[in-house]
């Protein structure tokens, strides 16, 4: 990959740098360009030292949540980033006996590929250099765990700001998750780096009190996420809530980044909009009300040949989606057979039918909505209600079916074979 860059901060280190992090990256043969982020007043010194070699601008004086900015702000939307310490010794992997020094190269780059496979924006390594620890783990994790600071590669998304001065390694992973759904951790591999031993950084300024007060926002302010720690350290320490990877949790978080365009193409399940419609002679060309709907997976397109079925538009449009959806029913469901998966947001339907359907569908939902959202169906003079929310439910398309309104964000998925027009 040749669009991938290192920036590095620092900051009072310039023989550190040199003794650690350069050397690794020379050793390693890293073929990235390499910007190094120290403080205005150490510029003059590193570009007289490694103007022609590394690329030398300003990180700031006011600590790593500064420098953090910096860097974002300084590169474009999207670029690929591999953010080191300053005082980097080596990069170790766990082989099942020992440890050894590992190819950071793949890494990095297997790393932004997975990212880019799951639609994720940060990768890492395991933080403690234990093969104990690491022995019962998977070798690559996506749920919320903790990457430290040390090395960690993201894909540049200027909206994720880190805010903590002591604990931005704990908050770049938290951010990571509540936005895309996870984050990829390789668990058989590390750091080797000084921590708060050597000059600069937060070596000095460290105190009871401003970690205190970290702790305080990182616990008050991601509750769910993190908690205080009990450990024997003089400082007040924080940990993870470690939360396994959830199919569910990812795909609605990736639904969440997507843009919606309203649908008018079901009239039957919106209504008709009889003001767009009253030019056609037939009823059958009515226009639907605006709706937020997607159909993945395969149906006849307008205008194909009888009897053909193909992959839908938005299928490729949003591949990652759905390959999620596809991956969602086998938690719950993995013998039920489909061809379509229609994803709604939102959406409150009409009584209607799906006369193309062929038995039976599987609809199921989930979001942040706690009333409503429930699905109507009617057989004769009896009608039922079902909450759905994450509850599949096996009905058939062919009675007549409404839902009522939610009172949140509800994402519905209805997974049915499509029949093929004659």
């Amino acid at each position: 990959m040749t669009d991938i860059i290192i920036a590095i901060r620092t900051a009072k280190r310039i023989d550190t740098i040199e003794q650690h992090t350069l050397k690794v990256i020379e050793e390693q043969g890293l073929p990235y360009p390499v910007f190094i982020f120290c403080p205005e007043d150490e510029k003059r010194e590193y570009l007289k030292k490694y103007k022609g070699k590394y690329r030398i601008t300003n990180g700031g004086n006011e600590g790593t949540h500064l420098c953090n900015q910096k860097i974002v702000d300084y590169f474009g939307g999207n670029k690929k980033i591999v953010q080191m310490d300053d005082d980097i010794k080596g990069f170790l992997e766990w082989d099942g006996k020992q440890f050894i020094t590992g190819d950071l190269q793949d890494y990095i780059e297997e790393g932004f590929r997975l990212c880019e496979e799951n639609g994720f924006k940060l990768f890492g390594f395991y933080p403690v250099k234990n093969g104990y620890f690491m022995k019962d783990l998977p070798a690559v994790s996506k749920g919320l765990q903790f990457c430290m600071g040390g090395i960690h590669g993201f894909i540049n998304d200027k909206t994720l700001r880190t805010t903590d001065n002591y604990r931005d390694d704990y908050e770049r992973c938290i951010l990571n998750y509540k936005k895309f759904g996870g984050c990829i951790r390789f668990n058989y591999c590390k750091a080797d780096n000084i921590i708060y031993v050597n000059e600069g950084g937060q070596a000095k300024s460290r105190t009871i009190d401003n970690m205190k007060a970290s702790t305080d926002y990182m616990v008050n302010t991601y509750p769910e996420y993190c908690a205080v720690k009990k450990c024997k350290s003089k400082f007040p320490e924080i940990k993870i809530l470690n939360k396994p990877y959830k199919v569910q949790y990812h795909l609605e978080k990736q639904l969440d980044l997507i843009t919606w365009s309203p649908n008018r193409d079901r009239p039957n399940v919106s209504g008709v909009d009889w003001d767009k419609t009253k030019d056609h002679t037939k009823l059958q060309n009515a226009v639907g009300k605006p709706c937020l709907s997607y159909t993945f997976g395969l149906l006849k397109p307008r205008r194909a040949c009888k009897g053909v079925l193909e992959l839908t538009k938005v299928s490729k449009r949003f591949p990652l989606i759905y390959t999620l959806a596809q991956e969602y029913i086998k938690t719950f469901d993995p013998e039920f057979e489909y061809t379509t998966i229609c994803i709604n947001k939102n959406i409150v339907c009409e009584p209607h039918t799906d006369k193309y359907n062929i038995n039976p569908s599987l609809l199921i939902s989930f979001g942040d909505y706690t009333e409503g959202g429930n699905l109507y169906i009617k057989k004769g003079d009896v009608v039922k209600k079902h909450n759905t929310k994450n509850k599949p439910l096996i009905f058939s398309g062919n009675d007549l079916h409404w839902n009522d309104k939610p009172n949140g964000k509800r994402y519905s998925f209805v997974y049915f074979n499509h029949n093929i027009p004659k």
